[in-house]
């Protein structure tokens, strides 16, 4: 359980935390970067705060609950948090880029 006071388990969840942070940082930032570079800008601050704010949120919290329940070791817990930060914004973009998509009517 990561909420019992064990030390080294608030370490290693701290480290999950920075770990997945991390990779939605460097993720969230690629994609800056080309989007600024197509000229794509609308709703751009928004979107990205949106997007990579609950996408952190929810990665951490998918990362913690994995391994915790499969067990993992602390280097393999990082590799599970490191895996989902970089693939789970991209994916919560694509669902909210659909949202928006059906909300406008297809167009």
């Amino acid at each position: 359980m990561p909420w019992k006071s064990d030390p080294d388990t608030w370490r290693q969840m701290i480290m999950m935390f920075l770990s997945t942070a991390g990779a939605v940082a460097i993720g969230a930032l690629a994609r800056i970067i080309d989007q600024v570079q197509s000229g794509k800008r609308d709703g751009f601050w928004t979107k990205r705060l949106l997007v990579d704010g609950v996408g952190l949120i929810a990665m951490v919290f998918i990362a913690v609950g994995t391994a915790e329940y499969f067990e993992l070791g602390k280097w393999s817990s990082v590799a599970v948090a490191v895996g989902l930060g970089r693939v789970g914004p991209p994916a919560i973009d694509n669902i909210v880029e659909a949202i928006v998509y059906r909300i406008r009517g297809g167009k």
